[in-house]
């Protein structure tokens, strides 16, 4: 589920989000299985920290990318196939689709992500005042912290109509990616 909450997450909203009613049906029956063959697979899916300026787009293809290193692209495309949807690539983006829209969606709360990283964004500049970390390492986690907010940015760019499908499902899609 990492790899798929990660890889989902990590792709930009810049895509078309064209997204349906059925493709988030698709989607969220076939969350478990795809989680389990993740597990299974866990080699496939080493734990993967967004760099900094990275794009959701480049950790999606990373894992893409892990797939066809070990030669499980064709078995995971069988998997998603099974599904309904055309290919890795598409489950990829539906997958995206989603995820870009619970995070606006979450953005909407009063305690969103948006004010949880300013937060953040505002002890690391209390550490940076005290001296209490190193240099380098306020530095990365800043940049880190910043390249969130970006992606949230992001999120907000979705359109309402796909808000309000993903809205619709948001307990079963929130019990999938918790």
């Amino acid at each position: 589920m990492r790899l798929a909450i990660a890889v989902a997450a990590l792709l930009t909203a810049s895509q078309a989000l064209a997204l349906t009613d059925k493709e988030i049906d698709q989607w969220i029956t076939s969350m478990p299985k795809l989680d389990q063959w993740m597990e299974q697979h866990p080699n496939v899916a080493p734990e993967q920290t967004m760099q900094p300026g990275q794009g959701l787009k480049e950790v999606y293809q990373q894992g893409i990318n892990a797939l066809k290193s070990a030669g499980l692209y064709s078995q995971f495309n069988s998997q998603v196939m099974q599904y309904g949807f055309n290919s890795v690539e598409h489950w990829a983006e539906v997958s995206t689709d989603i995820s870009m829209a619970m995070l606006a969606l979450e953005n909407d709360e009063p305690e969103g992500a948006r004010a949880q990283i300013q937060q953040q964004l505002a002890q690391l500049q209390q550490l940076r005042s005290s001296n209490a970390m190193p240099a380098e390492q306020l530095d990365s986690m800043e940049q880190l912290l910043k390249s969130s907010l970006q992606i949230l940015a992001e999120a907000d760019q979705v359109p309402t109509d796909v808000l309000e499908m993903v809205k619709r499902r948001k307990d079963d899609i929130e019990s999938i990616m918790e």
